[in-house]
């Protein structure tokens, strides 16, 4: 949006130019992102989401190995 304010004077009717034009493309941001984004993902950084889930796979699929008698799911076990 900052370099379409070089060229353009306004986007979709809000200035670009002014502070109050600013203020209301932040507000609007703020209320997309509060409305559509779980709270994990407002307050976490996404890679350590990612990490984290990386991590409850790879238990999951530990805990799947030794429930059919595997001792590690890298081997594969009948």
């Amino acid at each position: 949006m900052m370099l379409r304010s070089r060229t353009e004077s306004h986007f979709l009717g809000v200035s670009l130019r002014t502070n109050a034009g600013w203020q209301r493309l932040y507000a609007a941001l703020e209320q997309i992102i509060d409305a559509g984004f779980p709270e994990n993902l407002r307050t976490q950084a996404l890679a350590d989401l990612e990490r984290i889930k990386a991590t409850d796979i790879l238990t999951e699929a530990d805990n799947e190995a030794k429930s059919s008698g595997c001792i590690d799911r890298s081997l594969k076990c009948a």
